[in-house]
């Protein structure tokens, strides 16, 4: 293993230039035996995020690491995240995260959060690789607000 990629050799990092998105994963899930995924995330200013989803089948955690984060959760709208300060994101909750311009009174500028996911799926690591790769807005095991069908495992 040459640092680059995990254990099962999935790429570490990954981005997507268009999007303007980059995801450096800290700890993946076959590093701690299904327990948890920890990534850094940049996103660009202006970015939207993900659409508004949620997952049946496990929990995150974002918090903001460089400038102001922004997260819609459950029928909250924009609450505001500093540096070290974190949100938790219980299973069956609609959530999104996002950089909106709109928000920001100073100059936008990209911002950087970690984001925690527990327990950890093999299966979805990569595919929100491919989803970051592939410029598409969403999340691997989401399932978008107002969907009527039942979302899988």
């Amino acid at each position: 293993m040459d640092g680059r990629t995990t254990p099962t050799g999935l790429p570490r990092i990954v981005s997507n230039p268009v999007m303007g998105v980059t995801v450096e994963f800290v700890t993946a899930g076959d590093e701690s035996d299904g327990e948890h995924v920890e990534a850094r995330v940049s996103i660009p200013a202006g970015d939207k995020g993900p659409p508004p989803h949620f997952h049946t089948d496990f929990e995150e955690t974002f918090t903001a690491l460089e400038g102001t984060l922004f997260v819609d959760l459950g029928d909250r709208r924009g609450i505001s995240l500093q540096p070290g300060e974190p949100v938790h994101v219980a299973r069956n909750v609609r959530h999104r995260y996002y950089n909106d311009r709109a928000h920001l009174s100073d100059r936008p500028r990209p911002r950087r959060l970690r984001r925690t996911q527990q327990p950890a799926h093999p299966r979805k690591d990569t595919r929100w690789r491919q989803i970051i790769r592939s410029g598409s807005r969403g999340s691997p095991s989401e399932k978008p607000a107002g969907a009527s069908r039942r979302h899988h495992r």
